[in-house]
């Protein structure tokens, strides 16, 4: 099946997560109070392209997102890593592609999109 695309103008973006389990129930706030526990990792924009800022407490579910240079068909995996250890994977490591190696744990969530950014 085709990937769902996100498609972003040049600017500032704030970016808020709802996130459901099987059942349909929002679990963000769950998530939120394990914050320790759990980081989104945003792979496939580079720095250049995207200023990104967590928003609560390195988790990811609240973001900020300065786009700063057009680019299509970017591959980006959006993936929730749990039982990580936050004192190795670091804020500057929302795009890292060894986010599985840098503070361990399992992914929860991972999701493929193609990502546009457009003047």
């Amino acid at each position: 099946s085709e990937l769902k695309s996100l498609t972003l103008k040049k600017g500032d973006y704030d970016l808020s997560m709802k996130l459901l389990d099987f059942d349909g129930h929002e679990v963000q706030q769950e998530i939120s109070h394990d914050a320790d526990d759990h980081q989104f990792f945003f792979v496939g924009p580079t720095k250049e392209q995207i200023n990104f800022t967590y928003l609560d407490a390195q988790v990811g579910i609240k973001s900020n997102w300065k786009v700063l240079q057009s680019a299509n068909n970017i591959p980006l995996k959006i993936v929730l890593m749990h039982g990580l250890s936050k004192s190795y994977a670091t804020a500057a490591d929302w795009n890292n592609k060894n986010y599985q190696s840098i503070g361990g744990g399992t992914p929860d969530i991972s999701v493929n999109l193609v990502l546009n950014l457009i003047d």
